[in-house]
């Protein structure tokens, strides 16, 4: 016979109750808390937290541990219930707690534990370190049997470890925060370019071949100083005979302290050894190359060892931080709305930056090259020409300004 008027009874039903709702607290807690914000309140030198962080981060033992006791919590309770019940009710005793433990257990031991654990993670996962610790402890026999029995079962798998977080979701945990009015926009687009920083090749930052500027060593001294002084460049290529057999960069400012000082240069001397780069080269090994040899210019080989364009320390930071004007730079408009449907768009524009930023069109069309007169290009199947017309989607490209095959820019109307 069992007493149910029995305090102790009363009070060990509530315990067990209690225990149930730990568990499925903390199951969720741990689970769900911010590791990033836990390992920076442990750097603080809250104990507890690094504590919790070491559970959440063991989570193999740690959801074992949580799973092995609510179970036994929530059996041995209904089974005292049943019991209890029976003894009150009978027959009819069974049906009556299976009735009340299935709407206690969820509301009580799940569902209001599992809401407040997800809401307050942070705070329950720290406040719950000691007493889980405890049960970690108590139940490491039971922990170390079943994880035993996953390594057994993972050596079947052939599942790559995956990482915590992808660079696609970090982008979207950014894009989030940008979202709920934590982030500015222009913090946004810089952590987007740092994260896609690795991504981007040489061939998409460089001054291409057609913008080159370059002289010849064979030239008169006369002429490459006017070039110089018209074209106001601080490090210029120097090649002999072809564009395609540069020997070397001259800095302008050395040139002109040796025609300042009356002295007559010698432009063999007096160029800077060139460094060359592939253009298929991450812009983040480029940059290292360019460090390491202390070259703030590198001349970039296409595939057969011809000159395809330079890259510039400058042009690689740009992909970071966006353009860097310099007294000397014209700044040009890359894109201006005409009215609600109409815009004027220059050939350099990136093509994800005009559809997303500016056009606020999510579908970015796929395309080998990353900027406009590249896509463009690659739509026209002819030679580009002035009034060239192709679709995409809802958007009609026309080539506004093209000129020696060059799309320099283009207008957009957006079909109603």
């Amino acid at each position: 016979m069992i007493d149910a008027s029995s305090p102790w009874l009363i009070a060990f039903i509530i315990c067990l109750f209690i225990l149930s709702a730990f568990f499925s607290g903390t199951e969720t807690a741990y689970s769900s808390v911010n590791k990033i914000r836990l390992r920076k309140y442990a750097e603080e030198g809250n104990t507890r937290a690094a504590q919790a962080l070491a559970i959440a981060e063991n989570f193999h033992t740690t959801i074992t541990t949580i799973l092995i006791g609510n179970n036994i919590v929530n059996i041995l309770l209904t089974s005292i219930v049943t019991a209890v019940f029976s003894d009150l009710f009978g027959a009819a005793g069974l049906a009556y707690a299976t009735m009340t433990m299935t709407i206690f257990i969820l509301i009580f031991g799940e569902i209001l534990p599992k809401a407040i654990g997800k809401d307050y993670a942070e705070f329950v996962a720290i406040k719950a370190v000691r007493i889980m610790n405890w049960f970690i402890w108590l139940l490491t026999p039971f922990s170390y049997l079943f994880n035993l029995f996953q390594k057994v079962l993972n050596r079947y798998r052939n599942d790559q470890e995956q990482p915590t977080v992808t660079q696609e979701e970090l982008l979207t945990i950014v894009d989030t925060i940008q979202e709920e009015g934590y982030m500015d926009a222009e913090e946004r687009e810089l952590i987007h370019s740092a994260i896609e920083f690795d991504d981007a090749l040489v061939r998409d930052v460089q001054t291409p071949r057609v913008d080159l500027f370059a002289i010849d060593i064979n030239d008169p001294l006369e002429k490459i100083v006017h070039l110089l002084l018209e074209n106001k460049y601080a490090r210029i290529p120097v090649y002999e005979e072809t564009i395609d057999n540069i020997i070397g960069v001259l800095i302008e400012r050395d040139l002109m302290t040796s025609l300042v000082k009356r002295e007559e240069p010698n432009l063999r001397e007096m160029m800077r050894e060139v460094v060359f780069v592939a253009e298929h080269m991450p812009i983040a090994d480029a940059l290292q190359t360019m460090q390491k040899q202390k070259a703030h210019l590198a001349v970039v080989i296409d595939e057969f060892g011809g000159t395809s364009g330079v890259v510039t320390i400058e042009d690689v930071l740009e992909e970071l931080v966006g353009e860097i004007y310099d007294e000397y730079d014209e700044v040009v408009q890359l894109f201006e709305q005409v009215n609600d449907h109409t815009w004027l768009v220059d050939g350099e524009l990136e093509l994800e930056d005009l559809f997303e930023k500016h056009l606020q069109y999510k579908n970015v069309p796929s395309s080998e090259y990353n900027t406009v007169s590249g896509w463009v290009y690659e739509n026209s199947q002819t030679v580009p020409e002035n009034g060239l017309i192709f679709t995409y989607e809802a958007f009609v490209i026309e080539i506004i300004d093209a000129k020696n095959r060059r799309i320099n820019k283009i207008k957009i109307t957006k079909q109603l």
